[in-house]
């Protein structure tokens, strides 16, 4: 028989404790489900050796809601996809082929980007190419 909460828990397994760390940071919850869900995954990753097992009570969608809110959150700090989205933009700058969606997307980006951000030079390099393509446009 299948575990109930096996797909959930292979996906736990697979997240590193420094990300754990940083979700922890930056939660927000409102129900103490995820919080403690959220909990159990830190304990999991740091002790794998004596993992907690998660709690059956609490609604599938809850876990199903984690999962979708870990990755949503990572994915906004992986600076991999990032730095692909950002080489996208510049191509098709470059190719003067970039459409509207992506100019809001850069723009939304140049509003939320910091001095500090690990790819900022390579961004303001686009930032200076989407500069040329409007005097050109």
């Amino acid at each position: 028989m299948k575990d109930k909460l096996s797909t959930f828990t292979e996906f736990s397994n697979n997240l590193f404790p420094h990300e754990i760390d940083y979700l922890l940071s930056v939660q927000q919850f409102q129900k103490p489900e995820n919080l403690h869900i959220l909990k159990i995954i830190h304990h999991n990753t740091h002790y794998p050796a004596r993992p907690l097992p998660f709690d059956t009570s609490i609604d599938k969608r809850t876990y199903s809601y984690m999962k979708a809110w870990i990755h949503e959150n990572l994915q906004k700090i992986d600076v991999d996809m990032f730095y692909a989205w950002l080489i996208s933009v510049e191509k098709s700058i470059m190719n003067d082929d970039i459409e509207t969606g992506q100019e809001k997307e850069l723009l939304n980006a140049m509003d939320n980007m910091h001095p500090t951000a690990y790819y900022f030079m390579k961004f303001y390099r686009v930032i200076q190419h989407y500069r040329d393509y409007l005097i050109v446009r």
